[in-house]
């Protein structure tokens, strides 16, 4: 079947061609109905524009879902690094700014590369990569596998494993866990690969001192002052938060209820935001190599743009990324007393 012509498409739509121009090379000045209506029949009549890579071959892009993450500074510098390697220009737009906004930011940047920081990726945002010929990955930090798109993630069990194996070699045995929303799956593996870990050393994780919660500071602060409200023979002497917001929320009560972090507390954090290292102690934890991961996520959308069209490029692929430990002041062996857990 011949590939159709503006002319005729512009008849099917009942428009102009340079409107169906305008929309085809996301240029300005047609309105959203008209566009999404035109977007709707290029679908249905298989129609994807040529490729023509040099007008955006010098623009990599960030879609974030809220530009206020803590994770941001670390995306832009992933991205930085490899634009510079390759004369690129990083661009950054988020959806919290507005629909509209950042779908036709993603339009007139025209990028070579969309890296998301989501794993859901609505479909007219999958629709103008398509129509626009860029390749597109998912970075996904909470855990949520990507639908159909390369992604890159954390191996989430393993960090909550390893958790589980420092506590125990500083000599803790009455430990307890402050998660983020169970319902998220960064969460949920890291509680289970850190419950491994003491199953293989015998150590019993107690569901009282399990607390699954919002993931905010205030959250951490809330569970923690509870655990922290019995005696000190009968309390736990280290907590793990599956992130650092919620570990510095942890903080905060240990200092609320007198007690001394490392030397009557250790806090075990993960993800490695900025903030942690300004705690009072500083927080051990866990870091992202994101910015690692977003290098390599353009190196590799880089590699894949240069094929003839990104729509028959290879299958999607998966890569894991190990996180890991860095100490600083939260942790230390337990005091010695010996109580058992009733």
């Amino acid at each position: 079947m011949a590939r159709p012509k503006l002319v005729q498409i512009a008849q099917m739509a009942n428009t102009t061609p340079s409107t169906i121009s305008k929309v085809i090379n996301g240029r300005p000045g047609v309105s959203q109905e008209t566009r999404n209506r035109i977007d709707a029949l290029l679908s249905r009549i298989n129609y994807s524009k040529r490729p023509v890579r040099h007008p955006r071959s010098h623009t990599i892009m960030i879609v974030c879902r809220d530009l206020s993450q803590p994770w941001v500074p670390d995306l832009l510098k992933g991205a930085f690094r490899y634009a510079s390697e390759h004369g690129m220009v990083v661009s950054i737009t988020g959806r919290d700014i507005g629909n509209d906004v950042y779908i036709r930011a993603i339009e007139r940047a025209h990028p070579v590369a969309v890296l998301f920081d989501n794993p859901y990726i609505p479909m007219e945002d999958r629709r103008v990569c398509d129509r626009l010929n860029i390749v597109y990955s998912v970075l996904s930090l909470d855990g949520r596998p990507a639908q159909e798109s390369t992604e890159y993630r954390i191996d989430d069990w393993r960090t909550g494993f390893v958790a589980g194996q420092y506590l125990l070699h500083l000599g803790h045995r009455r430990i307890a866990v402050v998660c983020g929303p169970l319902t998220v799956p960064c969460n949920s593996a890291r509680l289970d690969g850190f419950r491994a870990a003491l199953q293989q050393e015998h150590c019993r994780l107690p569901q009282r001192w399990v607390s699954d919660t919002p993931g905010w500071m205030e959250s951490g602060r809330a569970a923690a002052l509870a655990f922290l409200s019995d005696p000190a023979p009968l309390r736990p002497t280290a907590i793990f938060s599956t992130s650092d917001t919620i570990a510095l929320g942890v903080l905060v009560a240990a200092q609320q209820r007198g007690v001394a972090v490392p030397n009557e507390l250790s806090v075990l954090g993960c993800d490695g935001i900025e903030a942690g290292k300004h705690a009072e102690p500083p927080l051990t934890t866990f870091c992202h190599p994101v910015a690692r991961m977003v290098d390599e996520a353009f190196e590799q959308m880089g590699r894949q743009s240069v094929e003839e069209n990104v729509s028959s490029s290879r299958a999607p692929s998966i890569f894991t990324y190990q996180t890991h430990m860095v100490e600083r002041g939260s942790c230390a062996s337990p005091p010695s007393h010996k109580s058992e857990i009733t």
